[in-house]
């Protein structure tokens, strides 16, 4: 099973963490693991990358983690609401199709 947690401040995602395998196949073939693998790490290659946030990260096997500061200017707010809404949609389309292995919470801190 995959856990995702969204962690909000207000409206806005300020962290989002992944942990584990979906177990929807094996190692290496496991298609729904890989989307949300690749989901994850695209939201923060486009934070840290695109928009140029200093995001702090973890990133190791079956584990992600990307927390926004929270100095971060207007404009960049902007850039990251839209990279990361577009994240958890995409997500959740996952987690219809796939809640046997995904599950997703949001938290507001």
């Amino acid at each position: 099973m995959t856990d995702i947690c969204v962690y909000r401040k207000n409206k806005d995602i300020v962290k989002y963490s992944v942990s584990g395998h979906t177990g929807f196949g094996p190692a290496g073939e496991d298609i729904v693991c890989a989307a949300v693998s690749a989901l994850c790490q695209a939201a923060l290659n486009g934070l840290t990358d695109v928009v140029g946030i200093k995001a702090g990260f973890e990133v190791r096997e079956g584990y992600l983690e990307c927390i926004i500061p929270e100095t971060i200017s207007e404009p960049e707010r902007r850039d990251a609401d839209i990279l990361l809404k577009t994240l958890v949609l995409s997500l959740k389309d996952l987690e219809e199709q796939y809640g046997d292995y995904i599950t997703i919470t949001e938290l507001e801190v």
